[in-house]
């Protein structure tokens, strides 16, 4: 006999320690659910972002394509070059 008594005791105990893993895991993946669907639409947002800029980068700005500066720049910002102008 072991330290835990007899086989069916021993069965008992493994049933219980995979319910209570099975439990913190569980709860482990639902406490997790919230962060990951915050990094995916952080993920998203970046993504268009950096699409956005792309467009306005090498679009709007190496052609000279002033009439859109509108789509990075409100009204009230005045954009001073460095050699002053």
């Amino acid at each position: 006999m072991s330290a835990f008594g007899t086989s069916e005791n021993l069965r008992v105990l493994a049933q219980t320690c995979a319910i209570v893993v099975a439990g913190v895991l569980a709860t482990a993946v639902a406490a997790a659910e919230p962060e990951l669907a915050r990094y995916k639409t952080a993920e998203k947002l970046a993504k268009a972002h950096i699409a956005k800029f792309d467009t306005l980068d090498f679009d709007v700005f190496t052609n000279q394509k002033w009439d859109r500066l509108h789509e990075s720049h409100a009204k009230d910002i005045v954009v001073h070059w460095p050699d002053g102008h």
